[in-house]
Protein backbone atom coordinates (compact mmCIF):
# COMPACT_ATOMS: atom_id res chain seq x y z
CA UNK A 1 0.00 0.00 0.00
CA UNK A 2 2.44 2.56 1.02
CA UNK A 3 4.65 1.90 -2.56
CA UNK A 4 1.61 2.12 -4.65
CA UNK A 5 1.19 5.54 -2.66
CA UNK A 6 4.81 6.42 -3.22
CA UNK A 7 4.62 5.21 -6.81
CA UNK A 8 1.38 7.92 -7.55
CA UNK A 9 3.03 10.50 -5.76
CA UNK A 10 6.24 9.98 -8.19
CA UNK A 11 3.59 9.96 -11.02
CA UNK A 12 1.92 12.92 -10.11
CA UNK A 13 5.30 14.72 -9.47
CA UNK A 14 6.49 13.55 -12.87
CA UNK A 15 3.24 15.00 -14.67
CA UNK A 16 3.55 17.93 -13.15
CA UNK A 17 7.33 18.63 -14.15
CA UNK A 18 6.48 17.53 -17.69
CA UNK A 19 3.51 19.94 -17.82
CA UNK A 20 5.77 22.64 -16.33
CA UNK A 21 8.08 22.13 -19.35
CA UNK A 22 5.53 21.92 -21.93
CA UNK A 23 4.52 25.60 -19.93
CA UNK A 24 8.03 27.00 -19.82
CA UNK A 25 8.72 25.78 -24.21
CA UNK A 26 5.10 27.31 -24.36
CA UNK A 27 5.90 30.44 -22.76
CA UNK A 28 9.34 30.74 -24.45
CA UNK A 29 8.45 29.92 -27.99
CA UNK A 30 5.89 32.83 -27.05
CA UNK A 31 8.22 35.55 -26.08
CA UNK A 32 11.23 34.80 -28.85
CA UNK A 33 8.03 34.98 -31.49
CA UNK A 34 7.11 38.54 -30.24
CA UNK A 35 10.33 40.12 -30.35
CA UNK A 36 10.40 38.83 -34.03
CA UNK A 37 6.87 40.61 -34.40
CA UNK A 38 8.12 43.54 -33.22
CA UNK A 39 10.94 43.81 -35.25
CA UNK A 40 8.00 43.49 -38.33
CA UNK A 41 5.47 46.31 -36.09
CA UNK A 42 9.19 48.69 -36.02
CA UNK A 43 8.78 48.04 -40.19
CA UNK A 44 4.87 48.80 -40.22
CA UNK A 45 5.38 52.17 -37.82
CA UNK A 46 8.50 53.07 -40.79
CA UNK A 47 5.93 52.69 -43.05
CA UNK A 48 3.26 54.33 -41.31
CA UNK A 49 5.25 57.33 -40.99
CA UNK A 50 6.59 57.48 -44.48
CA UNK A 51 3.24 57.29 -45.38
CA UNK A 52 2.33 60.60 -43.51
CA UNK A 53 5.34 62.33 -44.59
CA UNK A 54 4.75 61.96 -47.80
CA UNK A 55 1.30 62.80 -47.78
CA UNK A 56 1.80 66.49 -45.62
CA UNK A 57 4.33 66.80 -48.46
CA UNK A 58 2.10 66.39 -51.39
CA UNK A 59 -0.28 68.51 -49.33
CA UNK A 60 2.00 71.01 -48.43
CA UNK A 61 3.35 70.93 -52.14
CA UNK A 62 0.18 71.31 -53.45
CA UNK A 63 -1.09 74.62 -50.98
CA UNK A 64 2.48 76.35 -51.33
CA UNK A 65 3.05 76.00 -54.95
CA UNK A 66 -0.30 74.90 -56.86
CA UNK A 67 1.85 71.16 -58.00
CA UNK A 68 0.64 67.82 -56.80
CA UNK A 69 3.34 65.23 -56.35
CA UNK A 70 1.83 62.39 -58.47
CA UNK A 71 3.23 59.83 -56.43
CA UNK A 72 2.18 59.97 -53.17
CA UNK A 73 -1.05 58.45 -53.90
CA UNK A 74 0.85 55.51 -55.24
CA UNK A 75 3.83 55.50 -52.31
CA UNK A 76 0.57 55.96 -50.06
CA UNK A 77 -1.55 52.70 -50.61
CA UNK A 78 2.11 50.14 -51.02
CA UNK A 79 2.99 51.86 -47.47
CA UNK A 80 -0.49 51.12 -45.71
CA UNK A 81 -0.11 47.48 -47.39
CA UNK A 82 3.23 47.34 -45.47
CA UNK A 83 1.26 48.65 -42.57
CA UNK A 84 -1.52 46.26 -42.26
CA UNK A 85 0.30 42.68 -42.50
CA UNK A 86 3.29 43.65 -40.96
CA UNK A 87 1.09 44.68 -37.79
CA UNK A 88 -1.51 42.20 -37.98
CA UNK A 89 0.50 39.49 -35.94
CA UNK A 90 1.03 42.00 -33.18
CA UNK A 91 -2.12 43.28 -32.79
CA UNK A 92 -3.01 39.93 -32.45
CA UNK A 93 -0.59 38.80 -29.80
CA UNK A 94 -1.98 42.44 -27.91
CA UNK A 95 -5.57 40.99 -28.56
CA UNK A 96 -6.57 44.09 -30.58
CA UNK A 97 -8.31 42.44 -32.97
CA UNK A 98 -12.45 42.80 -33.67
CA UNK A 99 -14.49 40.16 -31.47
CA UNK A 100 -18.01 39.88 -31.10
CA UNK A 101 -18.79 40.40 -27.65
CA UNK A 102 -22.78 39.16 -27.81
CA UNK A 103 -21.73 35.67 -28.49
CA UNK A 104 -18.13 35.49 -26.38
CA UNK A 105 -19.29 37.21 -23.44
CA UNK A 106 -22.34 34.49 -22.98
CA UNK A 107 -19.84 31.66 -23.22
CA UNK A 108 -18.76 30.03 -20.24
CA UNK A 109 -15.32 29.64 -19.42
CA UNK A 110 -15.04 25.93 -20.82
CA UNK A 111 -16.64 27.08 -24.41
CA UNK A 112 -14.84 30.31 -24.38
CA UNK A 113 -11.63 27.89 -24.71
CA UNK A 114 -13.34 25.42 -27.20
CA UNK A 115 -14.18 28.51 -29.61
CA UNK A 116 -10.36 29.72 -29.19
CA UNK A 117 -9.26 26.25 -30.11
CA UNK A 118 -11.71 26.50 -33.55
CA UNK A 119 -11.16 29.64 -34.27
CA UNK A 120 -7.47 29.14 -33.83
CA UNK A 121 -7.47 26.06 -36.06
CA UNK A 122 -9.53 27.13 -38.99
CA UNK A 123 -7.26 30.31 -39.02
CA UNK A 124 -4.02 28.58 -39.10
CA UNK A 125 -5.75 26.78 -42.72
CA UNK A 126 -6.70 30.15 -44.21
CA UNK A 127 -3.57 31.87 -43.15
CA UNK A 128 -1.79 29.01 -44.53
CA UNK A 129 -4.09 28.78 -47.72
CA UNK A 130 -3.50 32.50 -48.49
CA UNK A 131 0.64 32.15 -47.90
CA UNK A 132 0.42 29.77 -50.60
CA UNK A 133 -1.92 31.53 -52.89
CA UNK A 134 0.36 35.17 -52.29
CA UNK A 135 3.54 32.84 -52.11
CA UNK A 136 3.32 31.82 -55.47
CA UNK A 137 2.07 35.21 -57.26
CA UNK A 138 4.94 37.16 -55.49
CA UNK A 139 7.39 34.17 -56.93
CA UNK A 140 5.74 34.43 -60.54
CA UNK A 141 6.18 38.52 -60.25
CA UNK A 142 9.69 38.35 -59.06
CA UNK A 143 11.09 35.58 -62.05
CA UNK A 144 9.23 37.57 -64.27
CA UNK A 145 10.39 41.06 -62.93
CA UNK A 146 6.91 42.33 -63.52
CA UNK A 147 7.18 46.21 -62.45
CA UNK A 148 3.80 48.26 -61.97
CA UNK A 149 3.64 51.40 -64.62
CA UNK A 150 1.87 53.85 -61.66
CA UNK A 151 3.74 57.11 -61.49
CA UNK A 152 6.34 54.85 -59.54
CA UNK A 153 7.90 52.26 -61.25
CA UNK A 154 7.65 50.07 -58.42
CA UNK A 155 8.52 46.29 -58.59
CA UNK A 156 5.36 44.37 -58.02
CA UNK A 157 6.44 41.74 -56.06
CA UNK A 158 7.26 44.32 -53.34
CA UNK A 159 4.15 44.94 -53.25
CA UNK A 160 2.87 41.59 -52.22
CA UNK A 161 5.95 40.38 -50.06
CA UNK A 162 4.76 41.99 -46.98
CA UNK A 163 1.31 39.84 -47.46
CA UNK A 164 3.61 36.94 -47.80
CA UNK A 165 5.15 37.54 -44.24
CA UNK A 166 2.01 38.97 -43.14
CA UNK A 167 0.30 35.42 -43.89
CA UNK A 168 3.50 33.60 -42.37
CA UNK A 169 3.39 35.38 -39.10
CA UNK A 170 -0.22 35.22 -38.64
CA UNK A 171 -0.37 31.44 -39.57
CA UNK A 172 2.71 31.07 -36.55
CA UNK A 173 1.12 33.31 -34.39
CA UNK A 174 -2.47 31.54 -34.68
CA UNK A 175 -0.12 28.22 -34.06
CA UNK A 176 1.22 29.41 -30.77
CA UNK A 177 -2.18 30.76 -29.28
CA UNK A 178 -3.31 27.67 -30.03
CA UNK A 179 -0.95 25.78 -28.20
CA UNK A 180 -1.84 27.99 -25.08
CA UNK A 181 -5.36 27.33 -25.31
CA UNK A 182 -4.70 23.45 -25.77
CA UNK A 183 -1.74 23.00 -23.37
CA UNK A 184 -2.18 25.84 -21.03
CA UNK A 185 -5.69 26.72 -21.09
CA UNK A 186 -5.64 30.19 -21.98
CA UNK A 187 -7.76 31.47 -24.62
CA UNK A 188 -7.58 34.09 -27.12
CA UNK A 189 -10.43 36.57 -25.73
CA UNK A 190 -9.41 36.39 -21.87
CA UNK A 191 -8.65 39.94 -21.18
CA UNK A 192 -10.62 41.17 -23.16
CA UNK A 193 -14.33 40.08 -21.80
CA UNK A 194 -15.84 41.98 -19.56
CA UNK A 195 -16.87 40.44 -16.21
CA UNK A 196 -20.62 38.94 -16.09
Amino acid sequence: MAKSKERDGMEITKNESKKDKIEKIVRKSDSAFYRVEKVFLFFAVIALIGMLTSMLFGIGSRVMFNRSILWVTDFSGYAMVYVVFLAAPWILKEKGHVIVDIITGALSKKFLRVNSIIICTVSIFICILLLIFSAEITMGYYLNNTVMLNTIQWPKFALFLPIVIGFLMLGIRFFIELLKSILLGEDIFDDRLPEM
